[in-house]
């Protein structure tokens, strides 16, 4: 009995050890940078039809990106940086909570009408990354973005 107990003892902990130490952000894509570790700042603007402009962007991994955000519409709207399956989550989530939630997440921005703001990313890894607005159902409407991050 004894040795089965220390037996699970030591696989939890050796679980809690690998998850501790895994990437704090949470983000296999990249992580949240200070604006002057930017390499380049890239403007994006928001709109009611939904959408945004640009629609695509091209990065490289290592890059670190100011992206300034202007909500050119008349309602909220949010800018989240995030895999498919971030985003498909996020839009379920939505129904479950308050969207102003999101200001407090590292990946995002939640704009009022005519606001500006500013979130600084670098690039971790290759792949797609989307940016999209889940307010009121936009990001079923279509207003999403790709960041196409290449390997170099």
């Amino acid at each position: 009995m004894r040795t089965r107990l220390r037996a699970a003892s030591v696989g939890l902990l050796s679980v809690a050890a690998v998850a501790c130490s895994s990437d704090p952000t949470g983000f296999a894509f990249g992580e949240p940078a200070a604006a002057r570790d930017a390499d380049r700042a890239i403007q994006v603007t928001q709109f009611d039809t939904p959408g945004f402009d640009p629609a695509a962007i091209d990065v490289e991994v290592g890059e670190t990106v100011t992206f300034e955000v202007t909500n050119a519409g008349r309602t909220t709207h949010e800018f989240v940086l995030g895999d498919a399956a971030m985003q498909d989550e996020h839009a379920d989530d939505m129904g479950d909570m308050a969207w102003s939630m999101m200001a407090d997440e590292e990946n995002a921005l939640t704009l009022e009408p005519f606001e500006k703001g500013s979130l600084t990313w670098t690039f971790t890894e290759p792949g797609t990354v989307l940016y999209a607005c889940h307010v009121d159902g936009h990001y079923a409407d279509g207003m999403v973005g790709e960041i196409n991050v290449g390997a170099g």
